[in-house]
């Protein structure tokens, strides 16, 4: 396993033992020209008591030493380089060190930056470092013992990523002792957080467990909510009840209340309730989508899709009949495009009924009063993301202006009534009542958006994971999907959220709640 280290050098770092009056740039290049007769007076008293820690501390030898000096360009700044400090350092450092220091070189920044910004110094000495880091078992050092303050940081800054656990940080006291920092891992521990967190607003639960495994808040609540979260997205149910359990276990207080209200959805997918599984399809299904996994979103389309069809022959023709088309339809749909029309077809011919009739002014206004009193913009935001609505192609700034224009959006589409229902089926503590309009059944609803989500079967049998290996893309998904003759197209996702609200299933996800919970587990200290 090689040492290397990383020294910046700073203005203070070469001296004779008396006060100067020329700048470090003019007396580091006299001190070099007579370097012959001053080899042995030259001091270097911060970086060679560095030096002899990192020397004990591993094993006796330094396999690479780098010092690294500026050399600015800038006539105003130029007469405080340490460029010449750092030659002379490599030249008289070993001297001191004997047999001890096998390999010296000389960096220098500055040449087309300045290395007083903290952006440019960081971009200058990633170059430097960089080399270094394809030794997986190399062992860094960095001694940010002098120098321009944005040399240092960025030194330490880079040391921790190219090198992550294996960078070691030293530094020199006021009181003149050469000590280890905590900052590397400090910093690494920060930079893992953030991606940790950021691997949870993806529902990347998998990635988040590797991340967790280089934090120093390894808490037995979040990696059971980690391998949760993993288990579920799998479909492993019985892993997930298993998981949260232990959650629950090392949970307290409100934490341990919230966990187990979570348990009995989870109740309900290990007893196969259909509305439960149809709804975990849904939630995973828009996790694909979100995060561009579309061949992976058209598998669980599919099979969201037999699911729905499923339910709804059994619905409109009884047990006989029905569960006879259905169990048919599940065995077969997903390459039998002809049986397919004709289910819907007659699911069609049955939802014939005439349209609920529309929504008065005064009813309207009322929702409207109802939105704006239950509903923040923020609130509004997540409503909108759940129904499948890209929330900015909602107008106005103004929340009254939003929720008026939210609504005239979602009349539009005819998606007025999936509205109405996600919105008080959140809010039950409001007093608003859903109109004997709305309330009708859904059956049409559900049988016009099946219509369109039966175009991307074809698709997915066409695709890796049906029967063929065509690529698929957003926009391919996009481009093969219907529009009503309004113009405005519909989304895969918003009639997937269609028919989840018509069906009574709660479309607001369930994943979102549980990296909420494992956010705030990472901020206790």
């Amino acid at each position: 396993m090689s040492v290397i280290v990383f020294c910046n050098v700073g203005t203070r770092d070469v001296t004779l033992g008396q006060p100067e009056t020329l700048p470090p740039r003019p007396l580091g290049e006299r001190y070099l020209a007579d370097l012959d007769n001053l080899r042995d007076q030259l001091q270097f008293p911060i970086i060679q008591n560095v030096l002899q820690e990192v020397l004990n501390s591993q094993g006796g030898a330094i396999d690479h030493l780098i010092f690294i000096g500026t050399d600015q360009q800038s006539e105003k700044f130029k007469p405080r380089d340490t460029r010449f400090f750092a030659e002379i350092l490599a030249k008289v450092i070993p001297d001191r060190f004997p047999g001890r220091l096998k390999q010296i070189e000389v960096a220098t920044i500055g040449a087309k930056v300045d290395p007083s910004l903290y952006d440019e110094a960081l971009d200058a000495m990633e170059p430097i470092l960089m080399p270094y880091a394809a030794d997986a078992e190399a062992t860094c050092i960095i001694l940010p013992v002098g120098g321009i303050p944005a040399c240092n940081t960025a030194l330490i800054l880079q040391g921790v990523r190219l090198f992550g656990e294996r960078c070691h940080i030293f530094y020199q006291s006021e009181s003149g002792e050469a000590i280890p920092l905590e900052v590397g891992a400090k910093v690494l521990g920060v930079m893992n957080e953030n991606a940790l967190l950021a691997a949870l607003g993806r529902f990347d639960f998998t990635t988040a467990l590797s991340l967790l495994g280089h934090s120093h808040r390894e808490q037995k609540l979040v990696q059971a909510l980690l391998h949760y979260g993993q288990a579920r997205l799998c479909f492993d149910f019985e892993g997930a009840a298993n998981h949260l359990n232990e959650a629950i276990t090392a949970a307290r207080g409100q934490t341990r209340t919230r966990l187990q209200e979570i348990r009995r959805p989870l109740r309900q997918l290990l007893a196969e309730d259909d509305l439960a599984r149809i709804g975990e399809l849904y939630h995973n299904a828009r996790i694909c989508w979100e995060n561009g996994r579309q061949v992976d979103f058209l598998g669980r389309l599919v099979r969201f899709y037999t699911a729905v069809l499923h339910r709804q022959l059994q619905t409109a023709f009884g047990d006989d009949q029905g569960k006879a088309w259905a169990w048919q339809s599940f065995r077969t749909l997903a390459v039998q495009a002809d049986l397919r029309h004709l289910l819907l077809q007659s699911l069609a011919l049955h939802a014939g009924q005439p349209a609920p009739p529309a929504l008065d002014t005064a009813v309207l206004i009322s929702f409207k009063a109802f939105l704006a009193d239950a509903y923040n913009l923020d609130e509004l935001r997540d409503l909108s993301f759940d129904l499948g609505i890209d929330y900015e192609n909602i107008p106005g700034a103004a929340k009254e202006a939003r929720i008026v224009a939210f609504i005239e959006y979602m009349q539009r589409r005819g998606q007025l009534q999936q509205l109405i229902t996600a919105a008080t089926a959140r809010r039950p503590g409001k007093a608003w009542t859903l109109p004997t309009a709305l309330a009708a059944d859904n059956h049409a609803v559900i049988v016009a958006a099946l219509q369109r989500l039966e175009t991307l079967v074809d698709l997915r049998n066409q695709s890796i994971i049906g029967h063929g290996y065509r690529g698929v893309s957003t926009r391919i998904i996009q481009e093969a999907y219907p529009a009503p003759v309004s113009g405005e197209a519909y989304t895969p996702i918003g009639d997937m959220a269609a028919i989840c609200t018509a069906l009574g299933i709660d479309i607001a996800n369930p994943f979102r709640e549980i990296g909420d919970i494992i956010r705030a587990a990472l901020q206790e200290k």
